[in-house]
């Protein structure tokens, strides 16, 4: 049967995906795949001899988080022997692998990109080469109207943004849905030129102005405490401006251009200019707009794993952003009993965010770890004592390490084995 909607009819008017927006994807990364982003040893087990040296940039996978007679968390790791096709279990600290190797920080003078954060991409629900035709297409799909944006294209005309995705729910979501149009698709937003303003009256084009002009809006709105001068420098262009104007207004009451629809914009224009604090006001902020385009695409409830704060909090907790770490770790199977993988990826976040000093999330760390164990169990992997695991006796659950915890107010944390 062929589905013919109001929002596809609209946007048979105002043209399907066009060849400018068939960008291509970076395939999905999953959990469990891990990046060195500085040459370093692994090694042969936790604080053991040195297996080979990894190359920046080197990836790897992960299987496990164990603890070391050193006293720090250990990551298991599957990689590259270098050895042909062989590959082998070594061990890292946590600290040492990331999820994505970190972007270069964003400055003040940096042109704006608008490409969509690691593993996640733009919904474009279609294009239109006029801005009536535009906003004609946004008014057809209301129910997406407080996370959608308009982009001017490099090829000429305009695409219509209804938010993010997380590349690994992407393609279901549109498959699934009956809320979008027919055409619509996720892009990387490398065919984008310039995020155009949102007014009451629809999307408009932004102002003539260069990048030295947004700079010194900028500067002289941050001198005044002024959110009027950063959103105009942001609306120029500027990355930067966009994640202080989103922190200038974070806590303001609902209003004409304020609220968490409004934060929530500026900051992921912050995110996608490589700010991590845009980052996090995107997904800090209560009442967020960060998931509406995937919860109004499948209403009904087609859960997924594959959420945009859970890809965004990774890039924030690589940084060791105590509060992208507890999110982090917060959307990782939340509603299920977890796998090892990400038993071990969430004991390892909230580790972080422990050291970085969040205490009540120190005192929940023991009982991280014996869910690692009981995801480990449920695998029939052996059981630790002291630095080296065994098998638990059939029928006895592996115990989970005692971790002492000091009270200074950035804890070192330390293991030690039970017996």
């Amino acid at each position: 049967m062929i589905r013919i909607t109001l929002p596809a009819l609209a946007l048979l008017a105002f043209g399907v995906c066009s060849p400018a927006l068939a960008q291509e994807l970076a395939p999905h990364q999953p959990l469990e795949t891990r990046h060195i982003c500085a040459a370093q040893p692994i090694y042969t087990a936790p604080a053991g001899a040195e297996a080979r040296e990894l190359a920046a940039g080197e990836e790897v996978s992960l299987r496990d988080v164990t603890f070391g007679p050193d006293g720090a968390a250990w990551f298991a790791l599957d990689y590259a022997t270098g050895k042909g096709l062989e590959r082998a279990v070594g061990y890292l600290e946590t600290a040492g692998v990331t999820h994505f190797c970190p972007p270069t920080t964003a400055s003040d003078g940096q042109e704006q990109s608008y490409l969509a954060p690691p593993n996640t991409c733009h919904l474009v629900a279609g294009h239109a080469d006029t801005l009536s035709g535009l906003n004609d297409l946004a008014a057809s799909l209301p129910a997406f109207g407080p996370s959608a944006s308009a982009y001017r294209l490099q090829a000429g005309g305009y695409a219509l943004v209804l938010g993010l995705l997380s590349t690994g729910a992407s393609e279901r979501t549109i498959r699934l849905s009956d809320q979008l149009p027919e055409g619509s698709s996720c892009v990387s937003g490398a065919g984008f030129s310039a995020a155009l303003i949102r007014e009451d009256a629809g999307f408009v084009e932004a102002g003539q102005g260069g990048g030295q002009e947004a700079v010194a809006l900028l500067a002289e709105a941050r001198h005044a405490g002024d959110p009027a001068g950063m959103k105009q420098a942001c609306d120029l262009g500027l990355g930067t401006a966009c994640t202080a104007f989103a922190s200038l207004i974070y806590d303001a009451p609902e209003g004409p251009g304020r609220g968490p629809a409004v934060v929530t914009r500026y900051a992921l224009l912050g995110c996608m200019a490589k700010d991590l604090e845009g980052c996090q006001l995107a997904i800090n902020r209560q009442d967020n707009t960060t998931e509406l385009a995937q919860d109004q695409a499948l209403p009904n409830g087609a859960a997924t794993d594959d959420r945009v704060t859970a890809e965004l909090s990774k890039l924030l907790c690589d940084a060791q952003d105590r509060i992208g770490c507890i999110l982090l770790a917060r959307n990782t199977a939340s509603d299920r009993s977890p796998s090892l993988v990400e038993a071990a990826s969430n004991f390892a976040a909230s580790l972080t965010a422990c050291q970085q000093g969040i205490g009540w999330i120190c005192e929940a760390l023991e009982e991280g770890f014996r869910t690692v164990t009981a995801a480990g169990a449920r695998r029939g992997r052996p059981r630790m004592n002291g630095s080296r695991w065994r098998r638990s006796r059939r029928g006895s659950a592996p115990r989970a390490p005692a971790i002492q915890i000091s009270a200074a107010a950035n804890p070192p944390i330390i293991f030690t084995a039970i017996s």
